[in-house]
């Protein structure tokens, strides 16, 4: 039992540590420099040392010990101290990074800037994520209101936070330019916490009403290789009892089920759904 809690704290270091390296990154390179600003607590450290000179990682991690102290509060030590050690190694590796490699920083198109600044950032938050960690910042405001109050939505809240950080970044740098690509950089590294998180292997899900269940499920299984299960139902329109066959598939898979539905039972009534993840046989295991 003990030495499996020792790999899991080392597994939660260092995917932290690499967490905390990739963000710095994408912070140096593609983000400070080029009158950008990320959202949260590292959105308005950069925009007070753009206007003061002072170290952007110092300050965030100076504005963020009173949420790490209300993370350890309300949502345990675990966290407290995982959440920690990633805020912590982002400051550090801010800072470092821009010493070591701050005069090699990308000045260039700005979409180009906001898209790769926002991908890495994305890759940076969601690794500490993964470990039931959080990157700290805003994160920590936005999972104690979930806790308390889950009627508000923690994309919203974040949006919202967000917002006043890149509307102020135009204040700051002196043009709008920067506070709409600020906003791209937050919504293509939110694409890529959500892919990394969720899996990029996203599918199909299927709720087939037909008459012919058996038949149906044996055919989608010779065509694609997919399993089946067949749910009693009752259809109230018609007053008769049906069957639904609920299956999951890859996209590639749903053009070979629509042929297999028009051959066996072209009346069928198909809802098609995106699912984020699959777990199971055949498909990632659990």
């Amino acid at each position: 039992m003990k030495r499996k809690l020792i790999t899991r704290w080392i597994i939660d270091c260092l995917y932290i540590t690499l967490g905390a390296a990739i963000y710095a990154l994408g912070y140096t390179i593609f983000i400070r420099y080029n009158s950008l600003t990320p959202g949260g607590i590292n959105g308005i450290a950069t925009q007070i040392s753009a206007l003061t000179s002072l170290p952007p990682g110092m300050l965030s991690l100076a504005m963020s010990i009173p949420l790490l102290i209300l993370g350890f509060w309300q949502l345990g030590a675990h966290f407290f101290i995982t959440t920690t050690i990633s805020t912590v190694l982002s400051s550090v590796f801010m800072d470092t990074f821009d010493i070591l490699i701050g005069s090699h920083a990308y000045e260039g198109e700005m979409l180009v800037v906001a898209l790769f600044g926002g991908a890495l950032s994305g890759i940076g938050i969601a690794l500490p994520i993964l470990r039931g960690a959080s990157a700290g910042g805003n994160d920590i405001i936005a999972q104690v209101v979930n806790r308390h109050w889950p009627n508000i939505p923690v994309g919203k809240f974040l949006f919202g936070f967000n917002m006043v950080v890149f509307v102020s970044a135009a204040f700051v740098y002196g043009n709008i330019e920067s506070a709409l690509c600020s906003a791209v950089v937050s919504f293509v590294s939110s694409y890529v916490i959500d892919a990394v998180l969720l899996g990029v292997d996203s599918g199909k899900s299927l709720m087939i009403v037909t008459e012919n269940p058996y038949e149906l499920a044996k055919a989608i299984h010779n065509a694609t290789g997919r399993g089946a299960t067949v749910i009693p139902a009752y259809g109230t329109y018609q007053h008769e009892q049906r069957s639904i066959l609920m299956c999951v598939a890859r996209r590639r898979d749903i053009v070979k089920i629509r042929r297999v539905l028009k051959t066996i039972d072209p009346s069928a009534f198909v809802i098609i759904q995106d699912t984020s993840e699959i777990f199971g046989k055949n498909f990632k295991s659990i």
